[in-house]
């Protein structure tokens, strides 16, 4: 038996694995004008097969390994098909034809040729064949010995050709025994996967290209193209620009498509496949056959290299590549072994390819004869740049042309068209500045980044004089007997509130509160905690919540933080404040009896110490801190105006006509988490507040009893809680809120969608940081994906690079805030004030704006869309936190050596080397609820023998382990009869023992050729069908197993057939 080639096998495998597709097919369509003999046509193409045997080879199995069985001519049975579709048929005939479904099992050769009548002296010759059996060099030869047996038969002979040197048939075999064996050190084959293992050692498994759709399970291999041009000009220039660095074309075009991809957002390291023409003997330049094969290109843009630079480490890295091309692509992938995964092609997902195939002039003697592209709706890889050369008379070059080829399962057309854009810009750029670090070279016209700007740039700020204090006594004034603020059995209509409000404020005032001054309030949620915000912005001192469920070690570091003039309080939680600040204590009976000889109209400008001012501090909220200590962020007066005037204008008015001159409103946050401030500023549009006690704000079922028992029209909500709300039932159509606000973090493509269909119901996502006084950005949530949207009033967005530039459209980029909603910055901490709040290039002399730490970018309609974050910052049920922040408080216990905190599936997860490895990890979670607020303890302890670190010495958080993996236990054995096979055909198959059930077929050296085998011995020893891809699916045996319990029974077995009726 003659085995299938190194890359033979490769399709062969993927043909089983995926099913007989157009994937791999090869479509030329040659168009012919001038009288056609199409007898003499016919007998051409069998003379082809003839001579050419890949043509004419089938891939039966034996044992389930696959090996090549050439048939004779007849036997082969292919011949040329002639169809008359006529001139308006023609292009969905060869459309047809093109895209024909080859299966490698099948008994008949891959490869078809048709013969297309579009009028008496036109045709279109088609030849389609699974590129099993040729590659892009082959249409050469293959053309030619057409034209010439064409021209034979024409004249009545039979072609006189001189005989093919070798076979393919010679080189699969040669091939075999040239590389040797992978397991033989001296071998070329092990040779050059040694050099392969260290070329590709901590390559990126996948590329971080920003795509429209999320990757599927699986890819469907749907694809789509748009074109490339490079003109003549800019040809030329490149040319010189390769010579001059004694590179090739390819080289420079190598490293102008990593330069692009790692301006998308891909990263320093860009491993891009590369198909060779594998024809290193010249005794294979005339043959057809598959002989490609495809090596890595990696390419390390770190350091601000120029392009000069680059080009020369892409010259380096290919040159040597060239050196090892012989190593199988398959035989690197099954050596290197990474994560496999039917989502994506292994160790690279874009390809570059310049073509280079000799192409001869005349054809078919007689005829005009003239190639045409015929595209097969398919994508091998999520990115396929082609580019073929054109040169002129004398060899100068005439440009170059090409499409790139995308996967329709990742990219829309425009993004596509974008990438294909981007390219050439690159290519002009770097030809015009080699000598330029390619990290700073504008990719940008002077309009498109004018427009980016535009793109970003909110209404004008619609704030008027007034500040919030103001507001709300007018709102008093204007309705006293409107009912404000509900909590619990507390009922007060906005006249008692503002009188409330206004003694409490006068207290303050004659305790020496004023512009600036810090008022910590420390209470449990109630009336007395909004009457307590009310009335500090109202004495015009700094509003400052601490949180009265934080650990005492918390809410004492807050305290020493803010170092307050005074702290509002109980007499309950008098002992949780620092003892050397002055406490106003209410609750107590001298405490209640003292506001009674207060005056409670509006308190006067004259009353004050002075009247705030538009730049004086408003508030502070406190988020975590990658130290372990909390940061105060310091919003002023006008910031929140300028907040108000948002939400009034773009949800309350709207929100009141929709449920009435007033709505009811929840505030379900905490008072200390600055979202909150979009529900209590509805007070001051004369709208009814409700303060959820914590029993009922934390369940889920209690809320939606009470938003439908108290008629509630808007819910203000993180996406972490509404997916819970909307589980029990918060949009059915029994009283449901007619507004709902999300924001705290990025919402789901789940809830997005569930939200968006609910008839009857507004809803918005506001994205903010606490660094820009809440919200900066709104989406109005409907379609069928969650976005950012736009910049509020008075506020303007900037997606940029780290020079700070604009990056295209759909483009990832860091996000920053600029204009009326940027804060002062950080209480006391000038050095992360700096590093955060920066100099706006793009704003008038003195403006600042805020680096969020967030990714995003602007899509093709104009709206922002949020990537994640740029730094190790996370959001976990809307809270914002610092894992390095609960990492150095778990360190502080003496059961700790050394923690790392990641986020896994949306949970926090601790990794924890322990001073003693027997140590109950149960001991470090009490210590972390002890010392950190709920929402910032870990969900999962894993302990670990060290941290991963990089080769630099960083924590390597990708190589975290899962944390439900880490908690299983090793070394399972098999559980049933059923689970024992599957054990001894691992065993047997990876000729490794013992088998655990879960243990990982592909972790113990597992491949695709062996995965045919097990699936054959699978149907064999347990009688059940079962898909490559349930393997690829379910690796181990214990996944196996349950897989099985749904598979179908195996197909029966051949056996001898008679007829009794024929003997």
């Amino acid at each position: 038996m003659i085995p299938l080639s190194f890359a033979q096998r490769r399709l062969w495998f993927l043909n089983k694995l995926e099913g007989p597709s157009t994937t791999y097919n090869m479509a030329g369509a040659l168009r012919l004008r001038g009288p056609l003999d199409r007898t003499a046509m016919a007998a051409a193409i069998t003379d082809v097969i003839g001579r050419h045997e890949p043509l004419r080879t089938v891939f039966p199995t034996v044992e389930g390994e696959p090996y090549q069985q050439v048939l004779g001519v007849d036997q082969a049975g292919v011949r040329l098909e002639i169809s008359e579709p006529g001139p308006g048929g023609l292009t969905e005939a060869m459309h047809r034809a093109a895209n024909h479904v080859f299966d490698l099992g099948a008994d008949r050769p891959p490869f078809r040729a048709t013969l297309l009548v579009a009028g008496p002296d036109e045709h279109v010759l088609m030849l389609v064949a699974h590129h099993i059996a040729g590659d892009g060099w082959s249409t050469a030869p293959l053309l030619r010995d057409v034209g010439r047996a064409y021209q034979a038969r024409t004249g009545g002979r039979e072609p006189d050709w001189e005989p093919l040197p070798v076979d393919y048939v010679d080189y699969a075999l040669w091939q075999a025994e040239f590389l040797g064996r992978a397991d033989d050190p001296g071998s070329v084959l092990a040779e050059q996967l040694a050099f392969w293992t260290g070329e590709l050692e901590g390559a990126p498994e996948c590329l971080a290209l920003p795509t429209d759709r999320p990757r599927p399970p699986a890819a469907t291999y749907r694809g789509d193209t748009v074109s490339l041009r490079v003109d003549a000009d800019l040809h030329a220039r490149l040319d010189g620009l390769a010579r001059a660095n004694e590179a090739t074309m390819f080289m420079v075009l190598h490293a102008a498509l990593a330069v692009l991809l790692s301006r998308w957002g891909a990263g320093q390291d860009i491993p891009v496949g590369s198909p060779l023409a594998g024809r290193t003997d010249e005794a294979l330049n005339d043959l057809v056959g598959f002989f490609i094969n495809t090596v890595v290109v990696r390419t390390d843009l770190s350091g601000d290299p120029t392009f000069a630079d680059v080009l020369g480490r892409v010259r380096e890295r290919v040159l040597a590549a060239l050196e090892n091309q012989d190593a199988p692509f398959e035989m690197v992938v099954e050596h290197l072994n990474p994560e496999r995964s039917p989502a994506r092609n292994p160790l690279f997902q874009v390809m570059l390819t310049l073509q280079n195939a000799p192409r001869d002039a005349e054809v078919i003697p007689g005829l005009k004869a003239e190639m045409e592209a015929v595209l097969t709706p398919t994508a091998k890889v999520d990115l396929s740049f082609t580019l073929t050369e054109e040169h002129g008379p004398g060899g100068l070059p005439a440009g170059l042309t090409g499409d790139l080829e995308y996967a329709l399962d990742l990219f829309d057309k425009e993004s596509a068209e974008a990438l294909a854009g981007g390219l050439l810009q690159v290519l002009a750029a770097v030809v015009a500045a080699p000598d330029v670090p390619v990290g700073r070279l504008d990719l940008l016209t002077v309009d498109e980044r004018r427009a980016l700007l535009d793109l970003g740039q909110g209404e004008p700020a619609t704030a008027g004089s007034d500040l919030v204090p103001e507001l709300f006594a007018a709102r008093a004034a204007a309705e006293p007997e409107a009912t404000a603020l509900v909590c619990g059995d507390v009922e007060l209509s906005f006249g008692e509130l503002a009188r409330q409000v206004n003694r409490l404020a006068r207290r303050l005032v004659a305790a020496g509160a004023g512009p600036g001054d810090p008022v910590a309030v420390l209470l449990p949620r109630s009336a007395d905690s909004v009457v307590a915000l009310l009335a500090v912005l109202t004495a015009g001192a700094m509003y400052v919540p601490v949180d009265a469920s934080s650990p005492p070690e918390r809410v004492r570091a807050m305290m020493a933080d803010a170092a307050p003039m005074l702290v509002i309080t109980t007499a309950g939680l008098a002992e949780r404040a620092d003892p050397g600040v002055r406490q106003l204590t209410l609750g107590s009976a001298d405490a209640e009896a003292e506001p009674a000889g207060w005056p409670d109209g509006p308190v006067g400008t004259a009353e004050r110490r002075a009247r705030p001012a538009p730049s004086d501090p408003a508030y502070m909220i406190y988020t975590s801190g990658s130290t372990g200590r909390p940061k105060g962020v310091v919003a002023t007066h006008r910031n929140l105006a300028n907040l108000y005037a948002f939400l009034n204008g773009e949800i309350f008015e709207p929100a009141a006509r929709q449920a009435g001159p007033r709505f009811k409103a929840t505030l379900v946050s905490a008072l200390s988490f600055d979202a909150s401030w979009d529900m209590v500023l509805c007070l001051l549009a004369g709208h009814e507040l409700h303060v959820l006690d914590d029993d009922v704000r934390r369940d889920a079922r209690a809320l939606i009893d009470y938003v439908r028992r108290r008629e509630i029209d808007v819910v203000d909500v993180t996406p972490s809680f509404a997916e819970q709300l909307t589980e029990e039932g918060l949009l059915d159509e029994r009283n449901q809120p007619s507004v709902l606000i999300l924001g705290g973090e990025a919402v789901g493509a789940g809830l997005w969608e569930r939200v968006a269909r609910t008839e009857g119901l507004t809803a918005w996502n506001i994205y903010g940081p606490t660094e820009c006084t809440v919200d900066s950005v709104i989406a109005r949530i409907r379609g069928d994906r969650p976005i950012l949207g736009r910049p509020l009033p008075g506020t303007r967005v900037y997606v940029l690079d780290e020079w700070l530039r604009p990056v295209p459209l759909g483009v990832p980029g860091a996000l920053y805030v600029a204009g009326a909603q940027v804060t002062r910055g950080y209480w006391h901490r000038p050095d992360l004030t700096a590093g955060r709040f920066v100099a706006d290039p793009f704003g008038a002399p003195g403006e600042r704006m805020n680096r969020t730490g967030d990714l995003a970018r602007w899509t093709r309609g104009g709206v922002l869309e949020f990537l994640g974050r740029a730094d190790d910052q996370v959001k976990v049920r809307g809270f914002r936190i610092e894992p390095g922040e609960i990492a150095a408080v778990l360190a502080e216990s003496p059961l700790v050596r050394t923690a790392a905190v990641a986020v896994r599936d949306g949970a926090l997860v601790a990794y924890l080397v322990l001073t003693d490895g027997t140590a109950d990890t149960g001991e470090v979670r009490r210590h972390a609820m002890a010392e950190l607020p709920d929402y910032m303890v870990p969900s999962a302890f894993v302990p670990l023998d060290a941290l991963p670190l990089t080769p630099n010495g960083k924590l390597d958080r990708d190589a975290l382990p899962d944390p439900a993996t880490s908690h299983v236990p090793t070394g399972r054995g098999p559980r049933d009869h059923q689970e024992e096979v599957l054990c001894g055909l691992f065993a047997e198959l990876l000729g490794r023992e013992p088998i655990g059930i879960d243990d990982d077929f592909f972790a113990l050296g597992g491949h695709s050729l062996l995965v045919t085998k097990l699936v054959n011995q699978i149907r064999s020893d347990l009688g059940a069908e079962l898909s490559v891809r349930a393997v690829f699916q379910a690796p181990t045996v214990a996944g196996l197993s349950a897989e099985l319990a749904a598979a179908r029974p195996a197909r029966p077995a051949l056996r001898p057939m008679t007829d009794p009726a024929m003997t």
